[in-house]
């Protein structure tokens, strides 16, 4: 009797550690541009933004290289269902590799929108300069207050309609890595991804969940 309720107490601790939720309808998003032309739903985020994926040159493989075309800002983003939505109430880790082709990088930016393209959003400096290959991350809580973000290195946008922080997380339009630099500028964006990062009772969840197991099969061994 025992050894039958500790097991279905496993089972549904680690059910219920699958059933978590993260990001609206996911468990979250990576993608590595791996194949020659491999777009993988990725756009220019503005019209000087020219995108195309090589097959080669990524950290590995193929990635998304990005070329300037004028004077605008160049960079990447995408209106996949996987990255838009809430993110409220989670912490997140946004990771990405990038480096610097032709050009000098002066400003590299994570830029999350709210709801639509009427408005503006939030961004996080990502980096300052580029060389080679680096990744770079930036970890938040969705339910930051403005003050809270603005110390954690985030800013609103200075022109046109902004939201507040936690907002746009809870209805976030299109994530961007931006890029400013020199007028002859060609970047690569490789391995991004957007991961919840578990709770402190997520964990106790999980190692409950597997104790309970070890303990019923040493139970079962033992007779």
């Amino acid at each position: 009797m025992h050894s039958f309720t500790l097991r279905s107490s496993a089972v549904a601790a680690l059910l219920a550690l699958a059933a978590a939720p993260t990001l609206a309808a996911t468990s979250g998003y990576s993608e590595t541009w791996d194949g020659q032309g491999n777009l993988a739903g990725w756009f220019g985020s503005t019209t000087d933004s020219t995108v195309v994926n090589t097959g080669v040159n990524g950290n590995p493989g193929g990635h998304l290289q990005i070329r300037r075309g004028g004077d605008f800002a160049i960079g990447a983003t995408t209106d996949l269902d996987a990255v838009d939505g809430s993110y409220a109430g989670k912490v997140w880790t946004v990771k990405v590799d990038l480096a610097e082709f032709l050009g000098t990088v002066s400003d590299v930016k994570l830029r999350y929108r709210f709801q639509d393209s009427t408005y503006n959003g939030w961004s996080f400096q990502l980096a300052a300069a580029l060389g080679g290959w680096t990744t770079k991350s930036v970890t938040f809580n969705a339910d930051w207050s403005d003050a809270d973000a603005m110390l954690n290195g985030w800013s609103a946008d200075a022109a046109g309609s902004t939201v507040s922080f936690a907002q746009t997380m809870a209805n976030t339009y299109h994530p961007e890595v931006r890029f400013e630099g020199t007028r002859t500028l060609l970047v690569g964006v490789d391995n991004f991804s957007i991961t919840a990062v578990p709770e402190p009772g997520t964990y106790l969840l999980m190692a409950l969940g597997l104790a309970g197991v070890a303990f019923s099969a040493r139970r079962r061994l033992g007779r």
